[in-house]
């Protein structure tokens, strides 16, 4: 008889962490699986190390469970290293309410950006509270809201006067309109908002 072969893990991932997570939402790993646009069997992959999670999903999960990008990350096995040599320009800040501020932001201007992270990636330097410090990494990106940015991080650019802010998107009650719920604390959400663009957020370094 020939020999049986267990497939080995790829990454070492804190199963425990994300159904308890979970568990706190009430929900279940089939239902969040759904909710991110996944095949629920890519999921049951993924919480047995058999398939290593996208920067996309990671985010979007984060959302979900109602948890910071970066523990989402580190209990799914990845490491946070960034690149030694590529940087990425930090556009500008962003204070504890959430709202971003474009241009010159104190601290280095440049940063290092994630490996594997597209060209053309952007900064922004988070002030305030926990996050005190932290860099959030998007594309920017001025063609309206797209499918990736809708139940996740994004920066934010509002009709109008309305300025550019920090917050997970949310799918409003009429069409052309979206909710903005602040993940940090310290910020008002927004209902019935009027959206010129949005940019997801591709990664949170904390520093």
């Amino acid at each position: 008889m020939g020999k049986t072969h267990r497939r080995r893990k790829m990454v070492d991932i804190n199963t425990s962490w994300f159904k308890e997570k979970m568990a706190a939402q009430q929900t279940s790993q089939r239902k969040v699986a759904i909710e991110m646009g996944i095949d629920p069997a890519a999921m049951s992959l993924m919480l047995r190390g058999m398939r290593r999670i996208q920067l996309p999903e990671a985010a979007s999960m984060a959302s979900i469970l109602s948890v910071p990008l970066d523990e989402v990350l580190e209990n799914a096995g990845i490491d946070p290293q960034v690149g030694a040599v590529d940087s990425a320009i930090v556009t500008g800040s962003v204070a504890e309410g959430g709202e971003v501020t474009l241009g010159r932001a104190e601290g280095p201007r440049k940063v290092p950006v994630p490996i594997g992270a597209a060209a053309g990636t952007s900064a922004l330097r988070l002030h305030g509270g926990y996050v005190d410090g932290w860099i959030a990494y998007y594309l920017p990106s001025t063609a309206g809201v797209s499918q990736e940015a809708l139940g996740r991080l994004a920066v934010v650019k509002l009709e109008g006067k309305g300025g550019t802010w920090l917050r997970v998107l949310k799918r409003g009650y009429k069409r052309g309109e979206y909710g903005l719920v602040d993940l940090f604390g310290g910020g008002k959400p927004m209902e019935s908002a009027r959206v010129a663009w949005a940019a997801p957020v591709l990664w949170i370094k904390a520093v």
